[in-house]
């Protein structure tokens, strides 16, 4: 037999009509000449091997070699247009920059369970003021350095010795541990100090680290009995939108609307969606937060990686304060244009406080010009689960239909 397009003997039966399987048997069967019930010998050879047309074309030599150039056309263009296309987006992002700020990033080097209050300040404020005298316009600290739980609310800095701004005098953005004097728990806090001291903005931390930050389910403190190093502490209300206006007090420069992530948050697509969607929006995120527990491992290095996607998703910028490293900053096509080195810390062998001052590019917030990701990321993940429920939908219909 051949095929009946192409007049090629058929590989799969040997040209003798017996590939068919008993399904298209029974189809022959069916439309035998002239309708009846029983079809010639003719029909029903020429039936069989029809079904086998397309594994006889696929067959042949030429059509093999056709098929594989064609695979390997689209193997080789697809990267090459997702080259071009990224190339000119990154691009195109440079062209949008209307200022830059230069931001200090304090990375304090402090080791855990280190008592010592007065010198884990002097941490802070040390490497605050070189960032200063370096040309910074502000200043950022990690996530609840500052040794001293605050009142709430916290109005201003203090006048005494524990003074935020003893040795630098730029706005800072700074970690810290706040409660009300009735609450029994206490929140972690990133407070919005101006040049002069007063605190114009607060946001608490919302997505608490279980057992270390939050006691679910249970009682907290019959847990916090059971096991004194678990702590509790309050959720935020929502998410926060910092406005810090850098430079000096009394600077007429226009303020910056900060994101602000605390710890692990920068690693939910979700929540920094519902960050970037506030009024008014966004024109960069600030991450502030302590790797320190995971010591010298991959996982701040995977925390940075991963804060990097957020840049992507919304093309602003990302600030990292990190206690021990790596602190940087995330550029709005996702590169970390400047970073410190990861430290292992530790009590035994204290390493130097350190800062890193950046260009912090700004060019767009995310209320004026929202990204496709930011209108409709919320549909990725239904879009995964449709495609898996698909795909097994069809599986399913094509093992139902194979041959017996």
């Amino acid at each position: 037999m051949s095929c009946g397009s192409c007049r090629w003997p058929c590989r799969a039966c040997g040209g003798r009509g017996r590939c068919c399987s008993r399904s298209r048997w029974r189809w022959a069967w069916r439309t035998g000449p002239r309708g009846s019930r029983r079809p010639s010998s003719a029909a029903s050879s020429w039936s069989r091997c029809r079904c086998c047309c397309a594994a006889c074309c696929s067959a042949r030599p030429g059509a093999r070699g056709t098929a594989g150039l064609r695979l390997g056309a689209i193997a080789l263009v697809l990267p090459l247009v997702s080259f071009a296309l990224g190339s000119w987006r990154i691009a195109s992002l440079e062209h949008e920059t209307v200022r830059t700020v230069r931001v200090g990033l304090v990375q304090p080097n402090i080791p855990l369970l280190w008592f010592d209050r007065p010198a884990k300040l002097e941490r802070l404020r040390e490497p605050s003021a070189r960032a200063e005298t370096e040309g910074a316009e502000l200043v950022v600290w990690p996530e609840n350095m500052f040794p001293w739980t605050l009142n709430r609310p916290f109005k201003r800095d203090f006048s005494d010795d524990d003074r935020v701004l003893r040795r630098h005098s730029l706005p800072t953005l700074f970690g810290a541990g706040t409660a009300a004097d009735s609450d029994l728990y206490g929140y972690n806090s990133v407070i919005n100090m101006a040049a002069d001291g007063q605190v114009v903005g607060r946001y608490d931390k919302i997505y608490l680290v279980p057992l270390g930050e939050e006691i679910p389910l249970v009682d907290p403190e019959w847990a916090k009995g059971l096991v004194p190093g678990m702590a509790h502490n309050f959720r935020g209300a929502g998410p926060g939108r910092l406005v810090v206006r850098p430079g000096p007090a009394g600077s007429e420069a226009p303020p910056i609307a900060f994101g602000p992530l605390v710890c692990y948050e920068d690693v939910l697509p979700a929540f920094a969606r519902a960050v970037a969607a506030q009024p008014g929006g966004v024109e960069a995120f600030v991450n502030l937060t302590n790797d320190t527990w995971f010591g010298a491992t991959a996982e701040p290095w995977q925390h940075l990686a991963l804060a990097q996607l957020r840049a992507v998703e919304h093309r602003i910028p990302v600030l990292r304060a990190v206690n021990s490293g790596p602190s940087s900053l995330v550029d709005r096509a996702g590169r970390v244009v400047a970073s410190t080195d990861l430290r292992a810390v530790s009590i035994d062998a204290p390493v130097p406080p350190e800062h890193l001052v950046v260009e912090l590019e700004l060019g767009r917030d995310t209320a004026s010009a929202p990204t496709l990701y930011a209108r409709g990321g919320w549909l990725f993940g239904h879009v995964c689960q449709a495609s898996v429920v698909v795909v097994l939908a069809l599986l399913w219909r094509r093992r139902r239909s194979a041959p017996a």
